[in-house]
């Protein structure tokens, strides 16, 4: 399916001075699938020229770093973030119901891929140490708390990490368990005075939304940053 050009648009939207990033959604405020690339390249009426690159995720914490241009897409191997210093690339990755990570730093900018396995095991730490001093994030639609009931075994895994306010990410309630990507997220970011935007739409209770706990869904939200010179403004 090849879309309209006219109906591609980034809804939710930010913009952090020389980066641009958002959802793929039509003019309707739908979700557009991340896996489709004829829904990419209507992008290039509206911000010029882009090369567009995303990866094989994993539930991992690697982060590829951007160093060729030579192509229009460019497909990475296994990892869950992308970063980069290079003008006129465009990132992307795709969700369900995991938190996509949109941030900008004084080196760069990253898009990560962020469920409880990568929180925990240390990607946007790593997103960090790419992007310098972190000064904007963003937040993607990803499932909610009180969404989020999780096993033993994740219980057992955020138990270990002392460093976390367990109350903050891990609530208990009528004997079960509920974890919190953007609070885990947030407190990991807390050291540094980052500017935070965020769609608070909850991808289990939005049917607009795809969710794969909700009803094992085959969509993908597609979420993209772009990063460009500063002497494009």
């Amino acid at each position: 399916m090849i879309v309209n050009p006219h109906l591609v648009q980034l809804k939710p939207s930010w913009q952090f001075e020389n980066c641009y990033g958002g959802t793929l959604s039509n003019s309707s405020g739908q979700f557009l699938d991340g896996s489709l690339q004829e829904n990419y390249l209507p992008l290039q009426n509206r911000y010029g020229p882009l090369h567009f690159f995303s990866l094989k995720q994993v539930h991992g914490t690697k982060i590829h770093t951007i160093s060729d241009l030579n192509a229009t897409f460019t497909r990475l191997g296994d990892g869950d973030g992308l970063f980069t210093d290079l003008a006129h690339t465009c990132l992307s990755i795709r969700t369900a119901d995991c938190l996509a990570i949109s941030l900008v730093g004084t080196r760069g900018a990253a898009l990560l891929h962020a469920g409880w396995r990568g929180l925990l095991g240390g990607i946007l730490q790593k997103g960090i140490e790419k992007v310098g001093i972190p000064r904007f994030a963003f937040f993607s639609a990803h499932i909610h708390q009180d969404c989020f009931e999780v096993g033993d075994e994740v219980v057992q895994e955020f138990e270990k990490l002392a460093e976390f306010c367990l109350n903050q990410h891990l609530i208990r309630k009528n004997g079960r368990a509920y974890i919190s990507l953007g609070n885990l997220a947030r407190s990991i970011l807390s050291p540094w005075p980052v500017v935070f935007q965020e769609d608070t739409r909850c991808t289990f209770k939005d049917p607009g939304l795809p969710s794969y706990r909700r009803d094992k869904s085959p969509g993908r939200l597609g979420h993209i940053l772009i990063y460009r010179n500063s002497y494009d403004f």
